[in-house]
């Protein structure tokens, strides 16, 4: 930020000297560098604004001082082409971010447009009576007529007001040249219009304001250019309609650059359905993901039936779309072109759609199955705990929340609801489950994920369960067990989804002599404060959104000048329990090269002047930003070359992961993902294994975390949240790729770490790749399903006010969300091997 504004400040006082040029543009960076990187906040902004303060003082002067030995006037326009949002970003529809500074300044101008300046204070300009807010087209015609040229033919702004009062001798003579300036833009404007709009009375408009401008300049001429309050006001009238019908046409040529291609737009939605609808079919048919699809319903048919109903499906659905393309109205698609690859691209969608209209029609064939199928997962639903009820109907309902641009707006609020429910209710269970156990729950527990402690003669014996009760026979158990609900046969599923029924001995195998201390029930009851807590202090770092993200949070007082040694001591007490939560999985020399990299995160923020770090540090930190990549690369190498394990390597990636991600998030972020690492390790060391979940249930769980934490690290679905200050960490020049690949890991490393920690724990707790087949079904299904109502939605609204700003944005993010989702697919399918691998794991179960 000082190296690019210094490279054209000590060009200006020489072109100043020069007379060789008539326009100057002067392109400042700095500003907009810090905003990035260290928010609109820093201490860095003020002593850069009075630079700037110095540097329009210069210029104003020289051209001040020119315009006294030349004839034609200079004009200074000061502007910025975008405004910033309190995070750094902009791009969004707020106010801050699309509210810009647009200044003229020129000795021409009369008195009360002028600007003086202060040695002490820098300019001062007088305000104009009453501030007004015009669009930044607008600045095309302007500037265009002050310079005397012509108006682009392509433009749509509308001349500013205000800066077409030229002063001449005569007042008449400065209407004139006003009359000139607004004729001049209608007649660009109305050219336009006739192409693009079919409006009559617009049109019919335009004539009579010229005509009343021909008689008044036919009434100016027969006056010898005399002043008169009849012309005077005569012209003010006919400025006032000039404006008003600009403005009109500007508006509505505006409103119909949204040209959809609506016939694209639903063959698109179409395929997009047929491949959720495939999806939804192979979980409902498949026993939800427990068996590999080898076919589907038109394979199963002889090759010469599935092949003739096949055909007859594709040469229907042919023949609509040629019928469709000869209408008037579908004639401009996309795809009615038969240029280029697009017949190929036609032949594709049509195949695909027969494709899918024929499974449709064999799927009739064997209605009862499907039914049977629908029953079978639904009597399993109703066999679920009711924390992963919950959070499978939550997941659904989430997906028609959608159709809100409220909740679009406010989706954090969805998932800041979703998971700190779904842990409360995990909490209860794990309670009940937890008082309620005796020795037969102590065997029952061994069986889902044995425990072991060790006692004095070195040997690992199996870890008494702790009652808190009494019970002196098995019916007086069982009793009180199904009194709160539980049904141990039932409800207790294990990672690899059998249920674990005790045999009738292990039941009647009862002492009362199974007590254990009172301290074991307080640990237990302290992991679900914890994660509780957790939630809630990420709930309350960032805020985001729209309607409450101007109100201080967390981390706002935390970045506060004032607070900067209590961010520090955050910032480092969460980086040490993200390593001693990481240590474990771990080698030594892993451990030194974790330290490393989470220290020179550090350092890098302290290099910026976020924390305090009393050591000698880099220009920007771009050195400590490096070193962190480097270690970065050295656990990558280890993971793909050294270990052969694959928990073990994938343990090296989550490393990975975490430390780019502490090195591409805000400084008081660090604490988010310490907080979100805890409760990850909570739930699947401390809760998890004794409810004994399913793959599928701790693949939704996961999946859920992964969505709360990209929220809490202050995302949104507004484009003005994409932290951009990440694609410039440990960059000295301009670099488009490394920029995109970091700032995509930096808004989306809470997905990413979501993913991974569940890959982690399917490995850790089964052996075959059965289960990471199963998330990868849940993925698909879950995005599939997100991504084909939204797109509905979208659709639908596309007209609707919000569309540009809320709508599309959200479809983006979905996008490229689920750009992010395939590509861990992708590496699970490539891990797993090859579809023979899949076929051997179904023989096996």
């Amino acid at each position: 930020y000082l190296q690019v504004d210094n490279n054209v400040t000590r060009h200006v006082q020489p072109e100043l000297k020069r007379k060789d040029w008539q326009v100057m543009i002067l392109h400042y960076l700095g500003l907009d560098h810090i905003g990035h990187t260290a928010r609109p906040s820093s201490p860095l902004v003020t002593p850069k604004l009075k630079e700037m303060d110095n540097i329009v003082e210069t210029i104003y002067n020289a051209m001040e001082e020119q315009d006294r030995h030349t004839k034609l006037p200079s004009l200074f326009v000061l502007c910025g082409d975008h405004g910033m949002s309190d995070t750094g970003s902009h791009g969004g529809a707020s106010y801050t971010e699309i509210m810009t500074p647009f200044v003229f300044m020129s000795p021409s101008f009369p008195r009360k447009f002028s600007a003086s300046f202060s040695k002490t204070s820098g300019p001062s300009v007088q305000a104009l009576p009453t501030q007004k807010q015009v669009n930044q087209i607008d600045f095309v015609p302007t500037i265009s007529l002050l310079f005397g040229f012509p108006i682009p033919k392509n433009n749509l702004g509308v001349v500013i007001n205000d800066l077409t009062n030229v002063s001449y001798n005569n007042e008449l003579q400065s209407l004139r040249y006003k009359l000139r300036s607004y004729q001049l833009n209608a007649d660009q404007l109305m050219i336009i219009c006739k192409k693009n709009i079919a409006s009559d009375s617009l049109w019919r408009q335009y004539q009579r304001i010229q005509q009343s401008h021909s008689e008044w300049l036919r009434e100016y001429h027969q006056s010898n250019y005399s002043s008169s309050n009849h012309l005077i006001v005569k012209a003010d009238h006919i400025i006032n309609s000039y404006s008003d019908l600009l403005h009109t046409v500007s508006d509505k040529l505006i409103s119909s650059l949204s040209n959809y291609d609506v016939y694209t737009m639903a063959v698109g939605l179409f395929l997009q359905f047929e491949v959720y609808l495939f999806l939804l079919y192979g979980f409902i048919r498949f026993r939800i993901f427990r068996s590999f699809p080898q076919t589907l319903p038109i394979e199963k048919l002889a090759n010469s039936v599935a092949g003739f109903i096949f055909l007859i499906c594709t040469s229907f659905i042919l023949l609509i779309h040629l019928v469709l393309c000869t209408s008037i109205n579908v004639t401009k698609s996309t795809l009615c072109s038969v240029s280029g690859i697009d017949p190929i691209l036609i032949l594709i969608a049509v195949c695909g759609f027969g494709y899918g209209v024929a499974n449709f029609l064999c799927c009739l064939g064997s209605f009862s199955a499907l039914a049977r199928d629908c029953k079978t997962l639904a009597m399993t639903f109703l066999k679920l705990d009711a924390a992963f009820q919950f959070l499978s109907v939550s997941l659904i309902f989430h997906t028609f929340t959608l159709s809100s641009s409220s909740f679009i707006e406010e989706e954090h609020q969805t998932w800041y609801y979703i998971c700190p429910t779904f842990f409360a209710l995990v909490s209860l269970s794990f309670l009940r489950q937890y008082f309620l156990e005796t020795r037969w729950g102590e065997i029952l527990t061994a069986k889902l994920a044995p425990t072991s402690t060790a006692s004095q003669d070195g040997k690992r014996r199996p870890r008494k369960i702790v009652t808190s009760s009494r019970y002196e026979q098995t019916t007086d158990f069982q009793s009180s067990y199904r009194s709160h609900g539980i049904d141990m046969a039932d409800n207790v599923t294990n990672f690899e989804g059998r249920n674990v029924q005790p045999s009738k001995s292990q039941v009647n195998d009862l002492t009362a002599n199974d007590t254990v201390s009172i301290w074991q029930a307080k640990k237990e009851i302290l992991y679900i404060i914890c994660i509780l807590t957790c939630s809630r202090l990420i709930r309350s770092w960032n805020r985001t959104g729209d309607k409450w993200s101007h109100l201080p949070d967390v981390g706002d007082w935390l970045n506060m000048p004032d607070n900067k040694i209590v961010l520090s001591v955050v910032s480092f007490v969460s980086l040490m329990v993200i390593y001693m939560l990481r240590m474990s999985c771990h080698t030594k020399f892993e451990q030194v090269i974790l330290a490393c990299g989470l220290f020179f995160c550090y350092a890098y923020r302290a290099a910026l002047g976020s924390v305090f770090l009393p050591l000698p540090l880099s220009n920007m930190g771009i050195l400590e930003a490096r070193i962190t990549y480097l270690c970065v690369l050295v656990l990558l190498i280890r993971s793909l070359f050294i270990y052969r394990c694959k928990a073990k390597t994938l343990e090296l990636i989550f490393s990975e992961i975490i430390l780019i991600s502490v090195l591409l998030a805000r400084s008081h972020n660090a604490t988010v993902l310490a907080l979100v690492l805890l409760q990850i390790y909570l739930l699947e060391k401390r809760i998890w294994p004794k409810l004994g979940i399913s793959s599928i249930l701790a693949a939704c769980a996961h999946y859920s975390i992964g969505q709360a934490c990209y929220f809490a690290l202050g995302n949104s679905n507004s484009l003005a949240t994409v932290d951009i200050s990440a694609g410039f960490v440990g960059l000295k020049e301009h670099n488009d790729v490394a920029m995109v690949i970091l700032t995509f890991i930096g808004t989306y490393s809470g997905q990413l770490i979501g993913a991974i920690s569940f890959m982690i724990y399917s490995l850790k707790e089964s052996n075959d790749n059965l289960n990471l087949w199963q998330y990868c079904g849940v993925l698909l299904l879950s995005r599939s399903q997100i991504i084909s109502y939204y797109y509905l939605i979208v659709d639908i609204m596309r007209y609707h006010p919000f569309s540009w700003s809320v709508f599309l944005p959200k479809l983006m993010y979905e996008g490229a969300t689920s750009i992010v989702y395939c590509f861990l697919i992708s590496i699970i399918l490539f891990w797993i091997g090859k579809v023979k691998n899949f076929e051997n794991i179904i023989q096996r179960q």
